[in-house]
């Protein structure tokens, strides 16, 4: 079974997307490398946001896998995750104008 892992990003400099993280947030950065030392990853997904990437940018490059960049991810929108045989199909269930839409 597979398993997604949400991580919220480490404590930042501000709200905007392009505020880094503190130097606080940059070693919680740090940690999750110990914290997943012994689990499997495939896939690193993060929003556009520059303390969403530089939160997950160690892990990263500890484990040589690229951090894909979802533009939706940036939106206060909901998701349906589902796994079939081909893989994760994440679908967009709400928005933030309670529109129910449908997207990939």
């Amino acid at each position: 079974m597979k398993k997604i892992y949400v991580i919220r990003h480490c404590e930042a400099k501000g709200q905007p997307s392009g505020s880094p993280l503190t130097d606080k947030g940059l070693l919680q950065a740090k940690y999750l490398v110990d914290f997943f030392r012994h689990t499997k990853i495939d896939r690193m997904i993060a929003s556009p946001f520059l303390r969403a990437i530089q939160s997950v940018q160690p892990l990263s490059e500890e484990r040589e896998i690229s951090i894909e960049d979802w533009k939706n991810l940036s939106k206060p929108d909901v998701f349906q995750v589902n796994y079939n045989q081909n893989g994760v199909d994440i679908k967009r269930i709400w928005k933030e104008d309670n529109n129910v839409i449908s997207s990939n």
